[in-house]
């Protein structure tokens, strides 16, 4: 119960910006507009803090997009768990996750030239799960799960080349069967980000 509240809320917080973009523009757009696409990038490191398997986890990585009219965005993320955590099982033994992600990025930006603004992304990319049997040291690991982790980020413009924002995501994961004992749900969970952005931000 408490995981589907936490869904609908994020998926409410992702919704907020539309109600805002739908005041920002003011013409119509067309597919074949008249005014040529002005194209930028930006990039920088993200921390996130979140959970997995009950356990507080520290996700730090990159990311690094092409920027069309200052508004859309598409580019590439990493992500890697900073911290080693460990679960208990009924045997008593502990094993220590590794976990790290990478795939395609996509968002768009509300208002960008506001010194506040919003802008909601996601993530969709491949990812691997592992860890180690302290007894055995045997290792076991899944090399392709599933990722989609949508966010939504408050963006300030601190000078006209660097941003910071700071935002929630939520990270569904999918395919986890090479891990006996876990599921999906094991490491899919609600987070808290903050990433600094360098770039061209005319």
């Amino acid at each position: 119960m408490k995981t589907k509240l936490k869904k609908l809320a994020f998926l409410a917080l992702i919704m907020l910006p539309v109600f805002s973009f739908a005041q920002e523009e003011e013409e119509i757009q067309t597919l074949f507009a008249k005014k040529p696409v002005k194209i930028s990038g930006f990039g920088g490191p993200v921390v996130n803090v979140t959970s997995m398997k009950n356990d507080f986890a520290l996700v730090h990585g990159f990311s690094g997009a092409a920027l069309f009219n200052q508004k859309f965005y598409a580019g590439f993320y990493v992500r890697e768990l900073e911290n080693e955590f460990s679960r208990h099982f009924i045997t008593g033994n502990s094993y220590d996750f590794y976990f790290n992600h990478r795939g395609l990025l996509l968002g768009y930006i509300f208002m960008p030239k506001n010194v506040l603004h919003f802008n909601i992304g996601l993530q969709a990319g491949k990812g691997e799960l592992e860890y180690e049997d302290p007894l055995t040291y045997n290792w076991y690991y899944d090399d392709f799960v599933l990722i989609l982790q949508p966010s939504i980020e408050a963006e300030i413009n601190l000078a006209k080349f660097m941003r910071i924002g700071v935002g929630v995501n939520f990270r569904f994961l999918n395919d986890i069967n090479e891990i006996p004992g876990f599921s999906n749900g094991d490491f899919s969970d609600i987070g808290g980000q903050v990433s600094l952005k360098f770039g061209w931000f005319k």
